[in-house]
């Protein structure tokens, strides 16, 4: 199942951006309010979650470097 469920995610997002992405966990496993994900089964489950979380990050960086 995680092999299979790995496999599904190189082939959507390609292997790149996987690895990217898997690269970033440990750093957002530990942030409040991140899903937390440690198999390629819960990646594949939670991939919306984790753009939505990163993609808040970014906008969070952009505000307040605007009221600078």
């Amino acid at each position: 199942s995680q092999r299979a469920a790995a496999d599904r995610l190189s082939k959507r997002y390609g292997k790149e951006k996987v690895l990217e992405i898997i690269g970033a966990l440990p750093w957002s496993n530990q942030q409040d309010y991140a899903p937390r994900i440690t198999t390629p089964d819960e990646l594949e489950r939670k991939w919306a979650n984790l753009a939505y979380f990163f993609k808040q990050r970014q906008a969070k960086k952009q505000k307040a470097w605007s009221t600078l």
